[in-house]
């Protein structure tokens, strides 16, 4: 993740300007802690959890463990991984509210679609099918969108909506209208319209 992030500050550091620079570099160290806090929840609790849980359940049933080493590496590996991007969701909703691409009322009218969509995507990270694995998963994930929240509802939007975020809105609600907004945006600077 440290190297992803670094790559990602590399490339889009010459287009930001000295404020969304501010942004980037004061957010750093709660990026890098989130995404360990996200593995360390997914090591210690999810995963021990869930295989607890599926050893248990297939000796109930009466069926064999055959579990191999490199099956239980990459279901931590796989889920470590996952658990910590969305552990990041907290500092991209404040990010995206900063920077007054999806506002805090927006983000708060989306309660209830956001409790949906993450236990869809709860059901999608888990790698099997039972629904105790995705509620391990689900719960941590609707209460970072609750501090998400939180962080959102002091974050003090800009009034004028940079290249940056509109980028990021892209990027978060995967639209096409923000990619042609931001050309839209990067034309008018070139063509001195705007500071």
């Amino acid at each position: 993740m440290p190297l992803i992030l670094y790559q990602a500050i590399r490339f889009l550091a010459p287009g930001l300007t000295r404020t969304e620079k501010g942004y980037v570099f004061a957010m750093l160290p709660c990026t890098l802690a989130f995404f360990a806090l996200g593995v360390a929840f997914s090591s210690l609790v999810a995963v021990p959890n869930m295989i607890r849980f599926l050893l248990e359940f297939s000796k109930r049933l009466g069926i064999a463990n055959t579990i191999r080493v490199e099956d239980i590496l990459g279901f931590y590996a796989t889920l470590s991984l996952w658990t910590g991007i969305v552990f990041e969701m907290p500092l991209l909703m404040f990010l995206l509210a900063s920077l007054n691409v999806v506002p805090y009322r927006t983000l708060r009218r989306g309660r209830k679609y956001a409790a949906v969509g993450l236990m869809v995507l709860a059901a999608v990270i888990t790698p099997t099918p039972e629904p105790t694995s995705m509620l391990i998963i689900w719960a941590p994930m609707y209460l970072l969108f609750e501090l998400g929240l939180i962080l959102a509802r002091f974050a003090r939007p800009r009034r004028r909506t940079s290249g940056l975020a509109l980028l990021a809105g892209a990027l978060y609600l995967g639209a096409a209208p923000y990619v042609r907004a931001v050309r839209a945006v990067h034309a008018r600077r070139r063509a001195g319209a705007l500071a």
